[in-house]
Order: C-alpha cells, then structure tokens, then sequence
C-alpha cells in the first residue's frame, strides 16, 4: 500500500497494510543529527566512537522542546543524551546492559579532579616498560596487534587496573581509544576485519590522547552544570525504577538487522574485562529466536523480526510504566531491509505503541535509503524515524 504522509514531503511506499495510520512529517535536515558525526568534534562526547549513537544536537532539540526535571535513556549506549542533560543541569538516569557502554557512559559523566589526572598521568609515565608475556591472548585478539603494540596495551592495563577508582576508569578509556588507532581493527558493518597499515606507537599516543582528554575536561568544566546522574547495567525490558518517575524518555533501542553489536567492540572488552563479560552491547532485545511471538501474525514477519517486536513491546511497556502523566517519548529508530521486503519499524514500533497506552505525536523522518537485494535489486525504501509519544 501507499501510506499517506501528512505534512511535508512526498508519499512512500509503505509495506503491509496497517490499521492504524500515523502523521508523518519529513525533517531530512535532521539526518546527521540521527548519527553520532556531530559528536566526533565534541570534546568528552567524542571519547568513545560510537557509530550506533545519535548526537548531542538531536538530544539538545528536545532537550530545549519538552524541558523535562529527569530524562531516562534506557539505551544509553555511550551516553549522549546523558551528557546533553549534563550541559543543561537536568537530572538523568541511563540503562545499557553493556558493561563498556556503562563504563564509557559512566566516565564521560563524572566530574573530574584535573590535577589528580595530571599526576596519575606523571606516575604511569615515570614507569619504566618491563616486556609482558603474550602467550595467553588468544589468536582472535592478537592477530589485530603488531607485536609491540599488543605488548604496550597488556602493560599499560596492568599498571591501570592498579589505579584507584574512579581515576582508573578514566584511563581504561584512554586505552580504549588507543586501542583503536593503534591496531589493525577495521569495523566493517557489524564484523571486524585486519587491515594492516602504518600505526602510530601505541605508547606515545597514549600519552598523548591522555593529555588531550584532560584538556577537554578543562574546555567543558564551565558548560557542565550539577545535576544528578547514574548509569546502571540493566535491562530496557525490566527497569528498576519507580511508576510514573521521569519527565522524557530519549533513546535509540537496537535496529532490527542491526542487534547485535558484540563482535565490533570485543577487542575493546576483551582489554577492559577479559573473557568473562561478552553480553550483548545494546541489549538482548530480538536474541531468542527459539520460538514464535505472532506480534503482528498477520505480516508473517521473519522470525528474528518476530523476536525483535515481542522485546520491544516489553519494552515500551516499560517505558509507559516509568513516565510521568503526559510524559514524552522520543524514539530513534531505523526500518529494516530483508531479501524480499523492507520492515516498517517505525510503524510497527508506534502501533506497538499506540497499544500500550501511548498517543503517537508524529513520526519524523529524518533519512531515506533504498533497500536491495544483491546490490542491484531494489526492494523499496527504508527510513529511519524519530516517534514522539505522549503517555496519556
């Protein structure tokens, strides 16, 4: 069917019918906002690449439209909208069941002491190298290393892991960020591969990504205003928190084709965790594919769309839940491209929606892609969307 769009822009082809019809407004200047490029030249924003994430300017939009007292992130990722509630003194709580997420989440939010940066960076460079034993990194981790580099970051996490918290957080994501342009990781969609090219030594950009993060401590200080923030370890679909207790919700859940994350960021985790922690970076959200849903039975969705739809009603039950009486909901989300259709999240994520409880604002469509099969068939358009939903 044709789903006519209100407002501006033209029509799109939509996929299945749906009862239900939704306002659709096209905002495609709005497209970079809905990916993490602006944040690349963002002091503090910038200390973690997170290619899944949105940006500041897209939070701050919002931010400054619904002025909530406490915003919830229950996707928190790299915590973008909770260092935007920072810059505005709004209070903020953050879920992610990523331990990195909630590391990186967590140190990009904490006030720091400068000079105590500056002399835990003094003490780690006054340590003379000892070469480290190699031999127990198994061959996934080392083959994205040179010899010398992969000695370099077993030693200097050594020596972090013995710094005190809450400074040793601060240099476990130094060394996250080393790890990333001192190896031969290429991130290739959702798979890594060995790209083998001249690196920098990895020790003495280090030292020099270390002093450049300090620096922008000293840049932000002055934007950072005091509010109350915590991140936590947890599940979107299970939130521990109280009924009707936060103003606006403003996250991105995993897309459908696009779940699971883990394979990019594992030589990252591996350094920061070892092999204990290998959970999925943004949830579980469409993981159990071991048996059928019947959400929307009759699109006879694919299974693993089946299994992503079913969380994400778990989800947006929750979301329902922990907003205040015409709290807002402010949801990224992406359509899905499969061989013979493409997936409307969006719609189906604000039918889901419309379910629970929730009165569907608008959808704003912020990008529009083709979908094709074999880089030549095109099987139709895939937008990604920013549904806003009021809790009545």
């Amino acid at each position: 069917m044709t789903l006519p769009l209100r407002g501006r822009g033209p029509r799109f082809e939509s996929g299945p019918a749906h009862p239900i019809m939704f306002r659709m407004e096209e905002r495609l200047e709005w497209g970079k906002l809905a990916t993490f490029v602006e944040n690349k030249s963002i002091p503090i924003y910038n200390w973690f690449y997170y290619k899944e994430g949105f940006s500041r300017g897209l939070v701050m939009k919002f931010l400054d439209r619904f002025q909530p007292k406490i915003l919830l992130d229950p996707f928190c990722g790299s915590g973008t909208s909770l260092l935007a509630c920072k810059e505005k003194g709004i209070d903020c709580i953050g879920y992610d069941t990523s331990k990195l997420a909630v590391l990186v989440s967590e140190t990009k939010l904490i006030d720091w002491d400068v000079e105590e940066l500056k002399a835990t960076l003094r003490k780690i460079k006054n340590i003379k190298f000892k070469r480290p034993p190699t031999g127990h990194v198994k061959k996934d981790i080392r083959k994205f290393f040179s010899r010398y580099a992969l000695e370099d970051a077993l030693f200097l996490r050594e020596i972090i892991n013995d710094i005190d918290l809450p400074v040793r957080k601060f240099f476990l994501l130094v060394l996250i960020n080393t790890i990333t342009k001192c190896s031969y990781i290429y991130k290739d969609g959702s798979m890594l591969r060995v790209v083998k090219r001249p690196l920098p030594p990895f020790r003495k950009y280090f030292f020099r990504r270390a002093e450049a993060m300090i620096k922008d401590v000293v840049k932000m200080k002055k934007r950072f205003k005091r509010c109350n923030a915590s991140v936590t370890e947890g599940d979107a679909r299970n939130l521990s928190i109280e009924d009707s207790s936060v103003d606006l919700i403003m996250t991105s859940p995993p897309y459908l084709n696009k779940i699971e994350y883990t394979k990019i960021y594992r030589v990252e985790e591996y350094f920061v965790f070892g092999e204990s922690s290998r959970k999925g970076v943004r949830s579980y959200i469409g993981l159990d594919t071991s048996k059928r849903y019947n959400i929307f039975p009759e699109l006879n969705l694919p299974v693993i769309a089946d299994a992503y739809f079913y969380d994400m009603q778990l989800c947006v039950r929750e979301m329902y839940r922990v907003l205040n009486h015409n709290g807002i909901a402010v949801i990224v989300i992406g359509n899905a491209c499969f061989p013979d259709r493409v997936i409307d999240s969006d719609i189906l994520l604000a039918k889901i929606a419309k379910d629970a409880g929730f009165d569907i604002d608008v959808i704003y469509v912020v990008a529009k892609r083709f979908c094709t099969s074999n880089r030549t068939k095109k099987i139709g358009i895939m937008r990604e969307s920013v549904l806003i939903m009021k809790k009545q």
